[in-house]
């Protein structure tokens, strides 16, 4: 008997600590609040650029391919992607950069083969997700318990006239966990991990993409700068730049 009264303690003893140290969210809004603010919070709203050089591989059903990639942001809208792989052209010889720039207003990228333009306004929306959806006039949002990596998860639907993203949350510590975006090709997924305290943010310095076709890239930070100074003329005026 005494062994059944300690264990109806033990249990009720362990629903007090959950109920007093976890909390469960049923609105959308106060999940990304929340994770908002352990993330780093209103430390966000003066990111103007971030810088991030990564080693970089690419699966492919062609094979794996290594290189490293220069990822500058500023924000909001604006992207110069520059990508260096271990390959060859087809000729024996090292295949050059490949870079992608995307503005408010236009975008292309460039390899050795030329230039092929692209759509404007497919930038980054702001220094942080969770600060673009609690802005004023941004995307609806939605909650809902759901299963990721064999575990259970918060999923924000975020939805706007121009795009449907999935946020997963980890249930316990509000990390986020992946992003999906849905596109004209299918899903994109894209997988966060390896998170550090850059100056009160915490930033993934691991990004895992799956993207259609069977490819996943996988970048892995070797450092990260906050609000370094880009030239932005430079890195998003004329293209032989």
């Amino acid at each position: 008997m005494l062994k059944r009264i300690s264990l109806l303690t033990g249990a009720f003893a362990l629903v007090f600590t959950l109920s007093a140290n976890g909390q469960e969210y049923t609105d959308a809004r106060a999940l990304v609040e929340a994770a908002f603010e352990k993330a780093g919070g209103a430390k966000w709203e003066s990111v103007e650029s971030m810088v991030m050089s990564s080693s970089m591989s690419i699966d492919s059903p062609q094979g794996e391919m290594m290189g490293t990639a220069k990822l500058t942001f500023v924000y909001p809208g604006y992207l110069h992607a520059r990508i260096l792989l271990d390959v060859d052209d087809g000729s024996g010889m090292p295949m050059g950069p490949i870079t992608q720039v995307m503005t408010p207003d236009t975008g292309y990228v460039q390899t050795d083969q030329g230039t092929q333009s692209m759509p404007g306004g497919n930038g980054p929306k702001a220094a942080s997700d969770e600060m673009y959806m609690l802005r004023d006039g941004g995307p609806e949002l939605a909650l809902e318990i759901a299963e990721l990596d064999g575990a259970q998860v918060y999923k924000v639907t975020a939805t706007s006239d121009d795009e449907t993203s999935m946020h997963y949350y980890a249930m316990g510590s509000l990390v986020k966990l992946a992003k999906e975006v849905q596109t004209p090709g299918g899903s994109t997924w894209i997988h966060y991990d390896d998170y550090r305290d850059l100056d009160g943010l915490m930033v993934a310095h691991k990004m895992t993409q799956d993207m259609a076709g069977g490819m996943k890239q996988i970048l892995t930070m070797k450092s990260i700068e906050v609000n370094s100074g880009v030239d932005k003329d430079k890195l998003f005026g004329a293209k032989d730049q």
